[in-house]
């Protein structure tokens, strides 16, 4: 396996080659996001309606399982020539796939968590992978959870590792972040929003080139024993 400080590198190349592309995918949310805490802010509260900061809520998460998929398709595309509107096509096509993947590792997900906070975080790793095996291997339901399972078996500490090294660097990133900029303020809301934005369009790049490291390591073996007979 490829080593945590080869794969940032290798991210932050990607990041700058994909950076304008992945940026457009991912503006529509955060744009949301702006407007949303914008005015929350002014009025002080979450909402006008009843249940609308739940429904806000469900509704970025569903365009964000979207854009992750979006993102996929376009840094797959080495060429470049995935744009936003053939990146986000593409996503469309495969709609229903990729929302009921995402729902399902999230509920799943959420459940270990409220259950003792380990099953969460072990489901969290073990499902990683799911969303790539829907948008570039063509699983569907239960069969793309059961290929990043496939993935991560025997190596879930290493993974976890992984994403470990690359929360504990955006976390940093973030709380920097939150430091400089003014708190509460329409251009610090700006600022975190876009922040933000470029931590999921750095997470997207390196949760792609660690899937290709994972997936090759654990067809590595296979490829061998095929060899042999």
């Amino acid at each position: 396996m490829i080593s945590i400080s080869e794969l940032f590198s290798r991210s932050w190349k990607l990041f700058l080659k994909m950076f304008l592309v992945l940026l457009t995918i991912g503006l529509p949310i955060t744009v949301i996001e702006v407007l949303s805490n914008i005015y929350n802010n002014a009025v002080g509260t979450p909402g006008v309606f009843p249940g609308s900061m739940i429904t806000l809520s469900l509704l970025l998460a569903v365009l964000g399982i979207v854009a992750g998929a979006a993102q996929i398709f376009a840094i797959h595309d080495s060429s470049g020539a995935t744009g936003f509107l053939e990146a986000y096509g593409k996503a469309f096509a495969n709609l229903w796939s990729i929302i009921w993947v995402g729902l399902m590792v999230g509920a799943a997900v959420i459940a270990g968590l409220f259950v003792f906070f380990v099953p969460g975080i072990y489901l969290a790793v073990l499902f990683s992978f799911a969303l790539y095996a829907v948008v570039l291997e063509g699983q569907k339901g239960t069969e793309a959870l059961k290929r990043s399972t496939a993935y991560v078996r025997g190596r879930w500490w290493g993974i976890f590792g992984y994403f470990i090294a690359l929360a504990l660097t955006l976390i940093c990133f973030s709380l920097v972040a939150d430091i400089i900029l003014p708190n509460k303020t329409v251009i610090g809301v700006i600022g975190m929003s876009i922040v933000n934005l470029l931590i999921s369009t750095f997470s997207a790049c390196y949760g792609y080139l660690l899937y290709k490291e994972v997936k090759r390591s654990a067809n590595g073996p296979k490829k061998s024993e095929a060899a042999a007979k």
